[in-house]
């Protein structure tokens, strides 16, 4: 936790009463001397105020936050009325050894920085429209850089502001997401950089269930590399460009999913992604439900989506 030093706080202490005050700095208590009939001495003129000091310039943009393991595995309580363990979610991750389930009360846990997690743990809220970690900073609000697995259930993850930004990077290991909202990600057009609400990129396996995925610039969801977790139940609207899109190697199972309102395509894959499409809905989507480049349809079944092949 965050010590008096380092915020410049400073509590003050109160006087126990009928106390003899002690003498200033630089004084001594001394017996008050014999009257004297000498004329009074004139009294000096006090000294000149000293110069303010010079303004001090602002400090540079602090680097991420990195936690490493802890010694505690939960349950760690996060209340932003001081009523849990913890005011801050960084002040949990610092104690948090892998495994530990923090949770987090409902309210704004807003960040101070884009924040790096290197160890296996469970972020539990109380609802993705009660609990939502909210983050400002360039380049992403979380990301996940462990092995393990990592979990988020029941809360809402959102970039605010205008920098550019993913929300959630997973960049390996598994993942266990149920319940949650990521919006926010803000696009760099010049630069062609951020805008996805989660970025799975590398070896990342496990589950996405129920979740919503709504307002970013570029896609919802976003595969990479050899990125494979099954994505079952969610809500991929309004984003951009595309509900979830497979890159790379990209693979994994989509079942089930409602894709609606984006720029471009509800589900979109290219290069020599394969994942198994099976009972998703598209609709309202600016140029079709679905996307696949290669042309290839093995794996896909039982969608109500418009079809647009990219190749033949």
């Amino acid at each position: 936790s965050t010590s008096a030093a380092e915020t410049g706080d400073v509590k003050a202490v109160p006087a126990t009463a009928g106390a003899t005050p002690a003498p200033a700095a630089g004084t001594s208590a001394l017996p008050a001397p014999a009257p004297s009939t000498a004329e009074p001495a004139k009294t000096a003129a006090a000294p000149a105020a000293p110069a303010p000091a010079a303004a001090t310039p602002p400090a540079a943009p602090s680097p991420p936050t990195r936690h490493r393991p802890g010694s505690r595995s939960g349950p760690l309580t996060v209340a932003l009325d001081g009523t849990g363990d913890y005011a801050k979610l960084e002040e949990a991750l610092v104690d948090a050894r892998s495994g530990a389930v923090i949770r987090l009360s409902g309210g704004l846990h807003r960040l101070s920085r884009p924040l790096d997690i290197s160890l296996p743990v469970k972020l539990q809220g109380d609802g993705r429209n009660t609990t939502v970690i909210v983050g400002d900073g360039e380049g992403y609000v979380m990301r996940f850089l462990g092995k393990g697995t990592f979990e988020l259930h029941d809360l809402a993850v959102e970039h605010q502001g205008v920098r550019w930004a993913r929300v959630v990077i997973v960049e390996q290991g598994t993942v266990d997401f149920r319940g949650i909202k990521v919006s926010g990600g803000v696009r760099d057009q010049a630069g062609k950089r951020g805008g996805e609400g989660l970025l799975l990129q590398g070896d990342v396996d496990g589950m996405v269930t129920a979740s919503e995925f709504t307002g970013n610039q570029l896609h919802g969801i976003k595969l990479a590399g050899k990125a494979r977790p099954s994505i079952e139940g969610c809500t991929c609207r309004a984003n951009g460009k595309v509900g979830i899109a497979w890159f790379d190697d990209a693979g994994g199972v989509a079942r089930g999913n409602s894709c609606s309102s984006n720029g471009q395509y509800g589900l979109a894959v290219v290069d020599k992604a394969a994942p198994r499409l099976i009972g998703n809905v598209c609709a309202d989507n600016r140029r079709g439900g679905l996307f696949l480049e290669s042309g290839k349809t093995s794996g896909v079944s039982d969608n109500r989506c418009d079809l647009f092949r990219g190749k033949k």
